[in-house]
C-alpha cells in the first residue's frame, strides 16, 4: 500500500484502520524515535508512524513533556537516555523563540537575537550528542554546523 498519495485529511480519519493493516507487514525494522516538542506533537507522530510503517519501519516513539524539549535535552535527560533513541527530532515553532527583536532593532540587535537562539539549539544538540552519543548529520551550510 502506498499511503504517501492519500490526502492528509483522509489519513487522519482512517489512521487506526491503516495502522492496524500496516502493522501486519512482516519483518518491520524497529526504530526508536524521540520527539522533543515545543508544542503538541501527537498528530506529527501519528502521521510519521503511518509513513514509516508504509516503508517497512516500525517506529517506537518517546515524547517529551509538553514544551520541555530544552529541559529534557539538556538538564534532566535521564528518561531520554534510557529510551536510547536512534533518531531525535526537535519539534519547535516560532512560539518557542525566546528573544524576538524589537520593532526598532538595529542590525546588531537582530544578530544578537539570532545568536542567542542559535546558541540555545546548539546546546540542545551538543547535549544530545554528549549524553546519547547521537550522530546527527548537518550539512556544512546548516545554521548549526560549527566545525
Amino acid at each position: 500500500m502506498r499511503i504517501d498519495s492519500i490526502p492528509v485529511e483522509q489519513l487522519l480519519r482512517k489512521r487506526e484502520t491503516l495502522r492496524r493493516s500496516l502493522y501486519q507487514t512482516p519483518y518491520l525494522l524497529e526504530v526508536r524515535i524521540a520527539i522533543l516538542g515545543g508544542s503538541t506533537t501527537t498528530e506529527v507522530a501519528d502521521l510519521l508512524e503511518l509513513l514509516l510503517l508504509d516503508e517497512g519501519i516500525r517506529p517506537i516513539f518517546y515524547h517529551s513533556e509538553y514544551n520541555k524539549y530544552f529541559e529534557e535535552a539538556t538538564i534532566d535527560n535521564s528518561r531520554l537516555v534510557e529510551f536510547a533513541p536512534n533518531i531525535v527530532y526537535v519539534h519547535t515553532s516560532s512560539a518557542n523563540i525566546q528573544k524576538f527583536p524589537l520593532l526598532h532593532a538595529t542590525e546588531a540587535d537582530l544578530g544578537a537575537c539570532l545568536s542567542a537562539e542559535t546558541a540555545r539549539f546548539a546546546e540542545i544538540w551538543d547535549s544530545i550528542d554528549k549524553r546519547i552519543g547521537y550522530n546527527h548529520l548537518l550539512s556544512t551550510t546548516h545554521t548549526l554546523y560549527r566545525r
